[in-house]
């Protein structure tokens, strides 16, 4: 795709071995003003967290039952506040780098296993949403509000961050929370913290985690300020378990490594 700015509600499905591919990523510019009020679930159907469920329509981009597929220099964005994706992927296989992801609430949502190399993900709070997994590599995440609601099972990994920097763009931008959503929780929630930096997170990192997903596993090692310094994790959530460079090396060396994580 040459650069320009495209104003499209792009929807698709059961497309395989696919390229998009853009000319630059700040230059090609793919976005539409939709979200849940605009655009809401049928009334029979309340969520996709299920395989082979009805996906959200609100997204300003949407790809469903996705595979092997390459997404590269390109910025998906919808115009709209609210839940309001500006990149919704489901599927399996499927390949980002350098794209850049912009919306509010729900920004990026992403059932399914899936690779992100140097990507941009800007959002307002639950900035990535799915059920996993996914495997973050060199990017760069800003949120108002909480980073991650992460919904994935015992079926799979969740989400996987290597290198990447996170910006706190407000009070409760911390990583991850887990409260009970109507009733119900993600007891399997799964998120790694490698070598990542945190800019504006709150000191406590990660929460509300409620009892009914304090078996979530939420592993952290090295994260770092802007200029490299050891992150103060004194009044860190209680759910979440700091991993020693020796006594935990095995355990870093496999969340280390996406093939491991992706099933790949």
């Amino acid at each position: 795709m040459k650069n320009g700015d495209y104003e499209e509600l792009v929807y698709f499905r059961n497309k395989r071995f696919v390229t998009i591919q853009g000319e630059s990523m700040d230059g090609v510019v793919v976005h539409y003003p939709n979200n849940e009020v605009f655009n809401p679930h049928p009334v029979d159907i309340k969520t996709n967290e299920q395989k082979g469920t009805f996906p959200s329509r609100r997204a300003a981009v949407a790809a469903d039952n996705c595979a092997d597929m390459i997404f590269k220099d390109i910025t998906f964005k919808t115009d709209c506040k609210g839940q309001a994706e500006g990149f919704l992927l489901n599927g399996e296989r499927n390949f980002a780098e350098n794209v850049h992801v912009i919306g509010d609430g729900d920004a990026l949502q992403v059932n399914g296993s899936a690779y992100w190399l140097n990507c941009v993900i800007d959002g307002g709070g639950d900035t990535v949403l799915g059920r996993g997994p996914s495997y973050f590599n060199h990017c760069t995440l800003s949120s108002y509000g909480a980073f991650m609601w992460i919904r994935n099972t015992r079926e799979n990994h969740g989400n996987i961050f290597n290198d990447c920097t996170f910006k706190g763009l407000g009070k409760d931008a911390v990583i991850v929370r887990l409260p009970d959503n109507k009733g119900r929780n993600y007891p399997d929630a799964e998120c790694v913290l490698l070598n990542c930096t945190l800019d504006g997170v709150p000191s406590e990192g990660f929460g509300p985690i409620d009892e009914s997903a304090s078996t979530a596993n939420l592993l952290e090692f090295n994260s770092h300020d802007r200029k490299g310094k050891t992150i103060d994790i004194s009044k860190r959530n209680k759910h979440v378990r700091q991993l020693d460079a020796l006594k935990d090396a095995e355990t870093i060396g496999k969340y280390s490594n996406a093939s491991w994580v992706l099933n790949w």
